[in-house]
């Protein structure tokens, strides 16, 4: 118990005097966020449980808790990078807790992993950490952390026929893009490149037939997507090769396109239009959030190539060659739109 206390006195000695006091508020809530860290783990080693002393800060990310937690248990743990979404060493962090005061010759496994994670928050569950990106959630502010799992939980009761191993984690972007304050996390996640894989990914998965929750659901995730990468003004304000759907085909066969951002707000305005009762409305207003107020381009005139491709999606359930050909039957040979085999990027996207 000495030990214990000991760590609180270190915590009390370095509370911080003599500053603003818009400065001073932060650093009083990481303190308590350091307090309730610490006070989690004497819970997790059977301590006296105590919510109330738990208060943590939601505005700090997973690797901040963790960098917190080690500081305090002054652990010698060398970190070459951001430990990943609560999947630290074990066997380290063992050995290290094993050298510290604190474990006072407990067994220290008895407090790690999924026990220790239901008190503090330097790591999740087994199951998150199977369906989630780590390199994105563990820089995401713990608030949105814990809206995320509120909002899944509730879609999957609202949605039940909402499945497939990508959907936790278009819901999570879906989530966090459509705050009113979006998460910084998700944001450095896009910039930096390290979303390239997940939006290859995603694309790809377009080819396929879905169920109409969850085209919509991964049309908008693409549209937030592109929207945090694309930088400056955009350089192209109609479609490049004759209709937005035939640029939608370039972009699902070539994974990339100069108007990528245009392509997607206006297949995603063309979904709001025809989606009707076929999507249910939890994931329809994710959709709305993610179309501008005001679209970038006026309506063009082969707009009703994209309602009948999207009438065939979501409500009859074709996967994209298939809606392709009934775009293609339904308005026939129009001119400026089959001019130099176009529409044989129904087939080529497969490629």
């Amino acid at each position: 118990m000495k030990t214990w206390i000991k760590h609180f006195e270190w915590l009390r000695t370095k509370r911080t005097v003599g500053k603003p006091e818009g400065e001073l508020k932060g650093e009083l809530e990481v303190e308590w966020h350091q307090v309730s860290l610490l006070r989690g783990l004497f819970e997790s080693a059977g301590g006296v449980i105590d919510t109330r002393q738990r208060k943590f800060c939601l505005e700090l990310t997973t690797n901040d808790s963790f960098e917190l937690f080690v500081n305090i248990l002054d652990l010698e743990l060398v970190i070459a990078e951001p430990v990943s979404f609560g999947s630290f060493d074990a066997a380290k962090m063992t050995e290290a807790l094993c050298k510290s005061e604190m474990s006072e010759g407990k067994d220290v496994d008895a407090i790690l992993g999924e026990q220790l994670l239901q008190y503090i928050p330097i790591g999740f569950s087994d199951r998150e950490r199977r369906v989630l990106p780590a390199e994105l959630v563990r820089d995401m502010r713990l608030s949105v952390v814990t809206g995320f799992r509120t909002e899944m939980a509730s879609i999957y009761h609202q949605v039940p026929s909402l499945t497939g191993h990508d959907v936790d984690t278009l819901v999570l972007v879906c989530f966090s893009a459509s705050l009113p304050d979006p998460d910084e996390g998700l944001k450095n996640w896009v910039v930096s490149g390290r979303a390239d894989g997940f939006y290859r990914q995603t694309l790809e998965s377009m080819l396929e037939s879905r169920k109409p929750e969850l085209t919509v659901l991964t049309m908008t995730a693409l549209l937030w997507y592109q929207g945090f990468r694309s930088q400056g003004p955009e350089k192209y304000w109609a479609p490049i090769w004759g209709s937005f759907l035939w640029d939608f085909g370039r972009l699902l066969r070539d994974r990339s396109i100069e108007n990528a951002l245009l392509v997607l707000e206006n297949m995603a305005v063309s979904i709001e239009r025809t989606m009707g009762n076929n999507c249910h409305q939890v994931i329809g207003r994710y959709l709305h959030l993610a179309i501008p107020e005001e679209p970038q381009q006026p309506p063009h005139v082969l707009d009703g190539l994209s309602d009948v491709y999207w009438c065939a999606r979501l409500r009859h359930g074709y996967n994209h060659e298939g809606a392709w050909e009934e775009a293609r039957r339904e308005w026939g040979s129009t001119p400026g739109i089959i001019d130099d085999g176009g529409w044989d990027l129904g087939n080529d996207a497969k490629e």
